[in-house]
Parts: structure tokens; C-alpha cells; sequence
């Protein structure tokens, strides 16, 4: 193939890529479809997505500039998750197990069976969502355009599996995800994202900005492993959740 050729197969191809973009410049705005389909393009790609089993994941919370918490979490794809989150000297554990999802702090364990704590950590428990957005999310919708961090984006409102509807922003000069509105339990959570590395072939976001009200964390990430050897023990339950779990089943 000559040069010529190559060069004009790449252009074509670039131009293929970019269409379902364009379409908002030529008669309308792109579909939530083909946003959220070159958030994972420009992120790695559906393969390289695929090709991940578990995520560990370390990240260290800071607010004002000083240290409030840290946190590990362990997911994989088949639905399990653990989470250790530590802030002062309280130690949270959050966990789905075989479709049992359920917390423990200090002395008090509990099963999460419904309401906003379940739903979020059944969210929390999906491993790299953009690889499996079409299962994540129930229904979208292309919003509006609008400037976040000086960044032109395309938001789109999304419902997910679990939870109430989400509102997210889409860089269109890069396709990344810049934020994204939540409500959790404790209220309205914005995410900013920022300083995007690659991780194995998955482009993350290294540092997220989380306000909720008028509180504002940094989450920094401190290290990400894919498909580690997970030791048998990791997802299974306290036994403060078993002898809940055997109190429910003889109701």
C-alpha cells in the first residue's frame, strides 16, 4: 500500500470516528449514544475494558489541603466488591457478596436491602462502568452544551441500574468525562475529574473533586492493579452478616 493510500485510509477513518460528533455541528446535537460510545474509545477501547477481570484501587481523601481519609476497594466482574474506607479512626466496610450487599462500622453490621445505601453500593460494584455503560444505564439522553473548567462539553442525563438520574459532562474537544452530578445519601454529590493516566490501557482520572453541599474533598489516587490474584477470603462475608443473612432466611 502506498503512502498516499495510508494516509487517506487513516483520514477516512478519522473522519468515520468523528461523525456521530459532527452531527451536532452539521444538523443537531450527537446522541448520549455516541458520547458515551467515544468516552470508551478515547479511554482505551471496549477491548481493553474487556480484558480486565478485578480492579484494586487506593485513593487518599484530603480536604483544605489536609489528609481526612483513605480507602480501598476491590471489584471484579463478576458483581463482587469490598471496600475499606477509613476516616479519624473509624473504619467503614462496605461489601456485595454472591448478591448480598451489606455494611459494618465499629459494632453495627447491617444487610443493605433496599433504599439509597444499596443502590449506591450496588453502583459502586461494577467494575470500570464505561466498558459496560450499556448495562449501567437504563436510558439517557443528550441535554445541552455547556463550559465546565473551561472546557466546552455535551452533558447527557442518564438513569442508572440502581439509583436515581445522573447528569454527566463530556469534554468535546477530548470525549472525557469532566463531571458528574449524583445524589447519595447524604445529598447532591458533584465529581469533577481531572489529570486522566493510563492505567494498564484504561485512561482514569487520577484526581476527582467531590463536593457535596458546601463540603469539598480531593480524592487523590494512590494506585490501581488489574487482574491480581485475589485470595479467597477477600469477598467473603463478616460473620456478623452471616448470622444476619441466617436471621432473614428463618423469617
Amino acid at each position: 500500500m502506498t503512502s498516499r493510500a495510508r494516509g487517506t485510509s487513516w483520514l477516512a477513518s478519522a473522519f468515520l470516528f468523528a461523525l456521530p460528533l459532527l452531527a451536532g455541528d452539521i444538523g443537531g446535537p450527537p446522541s448520549a449514544e455516541a458520547i458515551l460510545d467515544r468516552y470508551v474509545a478515547v479511554t482505551g477501547g471496549q477491548t481493553a475494558y474487556e480484558r480486565i477481570g478485578n480492579q484494586i484501587t487506593a485513593l487518599t481523601a484530603t480536604s483544605s489541603g489536609q489528609v481526612v481519609g483513605h480507602a480501598v476497594y476491590t471489584q471484579t466482574r463478576s458483581g463482587d466488591f469490598h471496600a475499606i474506607e477509613t476516616v479519624a479512626d473509624r473504619v467503614t466496610e462496605t461489601g456485595v457478596s454472591h448478591g448480598v450487599a451489606w455494611t459494618r462500622a465499629g459494632e453495627s453490621a447491617k444487610l443493605l436491602e433496599a433504599g439509597e445505601e444499596h443502590d449506591r453500593v450496588l453502583r459502586d460494584a461494577v467494575l470500570l462502568w464505561p466498558g459496560q455503560w450499556r448495562k449501567f444505564y437504563t436510558d439517557m439522553a443528550y441535554e445541552t452544551s455547556a463550559t465546565v473548567g473551561g472546557e466546552l462539553c455535551d452533558s447527557v442525563t442518564a438513569i442508572p441500574f440502581a439509583g436515581s438520574q445522573e447528569r454527566l459532562w463530556f469534554s468535546r474537544r477530548t470525549g472525557l468525562l469532566m463531571k458528574q452530578e449524583v445524589y447519595e445519601p447524604e445529598g447532591q454529590a458533584d465529581f469533577t475529574f481531572d489529570d486522566y493516566i493510563d492505567v494498564g490501557g484504561v485512561r482514569i482520572a487520577r484526581k476527582q473533586s467531590v463536593r457535596v453541599g458546601n463540603t469539598v474533598f480531593l480524592l487523590t489516587l494512590d494506585s490501581v492493579e488489574f487482574n491480581r490474584t485475589l485470595p479467597a477470603s477477600t469477598f467473603r462475608l463478616p460473620e456478623e452478616i452471616v448470622r444476619l443473612v441466617k436471621k432473614k432466611a428463618a423469617e
